[in-house]
């Protein structure tokens, strides 16, 4: 279940967490980029903000154990007392304002809860942390400036008077559909009951209603209601007039109800107890065993439209034996099939009627293939699904095992000589693949990526693939003879994996290019995943899923298509 969160539930929250908290010790803050939870670690007690995009919930969590005598504080240095909690007006920004004992610059906690951009930032100054980056947004990285929110909306501040609110309702210069956009703390969860309806058609009555609204957001104490939502419960600081709301006892109450009420946000706030490293496995077995089940729909899918070649096939035939009556540069034709009845068949206007014939045969072999590859594709997804739930199950049993974290594509990290901290887990940037003359191949799972297993986990004879003009995983086979090359066999399965890696793989031949690792450099300011070669090699491979399936290590898959 996903809750929502608008400018309103945010400030009334912010209100009720400044009643709890403020005052309150904190002793740690942990950031847990894998699950997106953020864990407050109080002196008495401990919160957990699931700011995953499924759930959403703050709740009360069993502290995880302190070390005596060196006390793993996250991304805090020290102990930290919450100064107060504040919201900015008509915003979905979430700040704990955090003093030290000591006179180091203050400190803020932000949670930003706008839909889909769920997140949490550290700011001394500048952004120190942040729970999830994401890229392209240069204000959630580490060393970006931080701004407050302004809200560009009417009424931020304080209440309209009545004729103030009438005339903006009936100057009929706003659409009906902009109007929620245009006033504070109105959202999709409550304009209906502000407006009931037509925004414009009582201004008195919605004005009342807007009233009503605002009040609840103040009122002290600050109140608590489960709304029924499509998907469950929804909390939030006013009734909105519903006869089916009920009432919680405050917001943090309707959170916690809400879990009560729902099984998967139980599983999630009982593996915030659990070992980290325990924790960390099961997302993320979870995680692939989800993505595999994508990629079964998809090939399913796929495997449905592979049955169409047929009929593909025989509009290209249709076109051949009616090519006379094709007019050039159309973008359709309608023509008699080889059963006299009429037919409308879509062209490409460039080329003629013997090019989008030979089009139409070129998709039916494609169809063919896959209908052909897609069988053992599909029963090996199926097998890697099977594979990940025997893993989750064995993990509940038995807890952490290096097969698991393989499994997983997780290792531990290296620990400090004497350090009593935990090995945390380290995901590793790359997929793994075997050829089948046994070497090693890496393959980067994103843009960044790419720029950690460049840069970070090869060597300097190792051999680097890359298809070329076509955005894709770089690709090192792992290989460590300076005086000669790898056989070509092996040379060319990576290649193949380069090139179904990449966004040419719907393509028939696709040129890989490949050099040794130690001609590759990084361009300075150059963007993620963005390098220069030198004395490089092409080779041209057609893009074999199949073959990427089966030289996968320990079930290592890659996105759905």
């Amino acid at each position: 279940m996903a809750l929502l969160f608008d400018s309103a539930l945010t400030a009334a929250l912010g209100r009720e967490l400044d009643r709890a908290w403020v005052g309150q010790r904190l002793e740690a803050v942990f950031f847990d980029g894998e699950s997106r939870r953020v864990r407050l670690v109080f002196r008495e007690n401990a919160w957990g903000w699931f700011l995953h995009p499924l759930h959403g919930v703050l709740v009360r969590i069993p502290p995880p154990p302190m070390n005596r005598r060196r006390p793993d504080r996250g991304i805090l240095v020290g102990r930290r007392l919450v100064e107060r909690v504040e919201v900015e007006p008509d915003a979905r920004r979430l700040n704990l304002k955090l003093t030290s004992e000591s006179d180091e610059p203050g400190e803020t906690l932000v949670f930003e809860l706008v839909t889909n951009r769920w997140n949490a930032i550290y700011v001394v100054g500048r952004v120190r942390a942040v729970l999830h980056q994401r890229p392209g947004n240069p204000q959630f990285q580490p060393g970006a400036e931080w701004n407050p929110f302004i809200s560009p909306r009417m009424w931020t501040d304080s209440l309209p008077d009545p004729a103030e609110w009438k005339t903006f309702l009936d100057s009929g210069t706003i659409p009906d559909s902009e109007v929620t956009r245009r006033i504070a703390y109105l959202s999709s969860i409550n304009e209906a009951a502000v407006f009931a309806g037509n925004p414009g058609a009582n201004p008195v009555q919605s004005y009342r209603h807007y009233e009503r609204l605002r009040a609840d957001i103040i009122a002290e104490p600050p109140a608590g209601w489960l709304l029924p939502a499509r998907a469950g419960w929804q909390p939030y600081p006013s009734s909105l007039q519903r006869s089916d709301a009920e009432r919680a006892g405050g917001l943090l109450n309707a959170f916690a109800l809400c879990v009560e009420r729902d099984s998967d946000l139980q599983s999630a706030v009982e593996a915030a107890g659990e070992d980290p490293e325990v924790a960390a496995l099961r997302t993320a077995l979870g995680n692939r065993r989800d993505r595999a089940v994508r990629k079964l729909r998809a090939l399913q899918a796929q495997f449905v439209a592979g049955t169409e070649a047929p009929a593909v096939r025989e509009l290209g035939h249709i076109l051949l034996a009616r090519k006379a009556s094709v007019p050039s540069g159309a973008a359709q034709v309608r023509l008699e099939d080889f059963a006299g009845k009429p037919i409308t068949i879509q062209l490409e206007p460039r080329l003629d009627a013997i090019g989008n014939a030979e089009a139409y045969y070129d998709r039916a072999r494609r169809l063919d293939r896959a209908a052909r590859e897609l069988p053992a594709r599909i029963e090996a997804t199926r097998n890697a699904i099977t594979r990940f739930e025997g893993a989750l199950a064995e993990l509940q049993a038995g807890g952490a095992s290096l097969e698991l974290r393989a499994l997983a594509g997780l290792r531990a990290a290296r620990q400090g000589k004497g350090s009593a901290r935990p090995a945390a887990i380290e995901r590793l940037p790359y997929r793994v693949y075997r050829t089948t003359g046994g070497l090693e191949i890496r393959a980067g799972r994103s843009a960044r990526d790419n720029d950690a297993l460049t840069f970070r986990h090869s060597s300097p004879e190792d051999i680097w693939m890359h298809v070329r003009e076509s955005p894709g995983s770089h690709v090192i086979l792992r290989w460590n003879q300076r005086d000669q090359n790898p056989p070509l066999r092996d040379i060319t399965e990576a290649a193949v994996i380069a090139a179904a890696l990449s966004q040419a793989r719907g393509s028939g031949l696709v040129p890989v290019s490949w050099t040794r690792r130690k001609y590759v450099r990084k361009p300075r300011k150059a963007g993620p995943g963005t390098v220069s070669t030198q004395r490089t090699q092409t080779l041209f491979v057609e893009p074999d899923a199949n073959l990427m399936d089966r030289l996968a290590v320990d079930g290592d898959m890659p996105p759905a298509n």
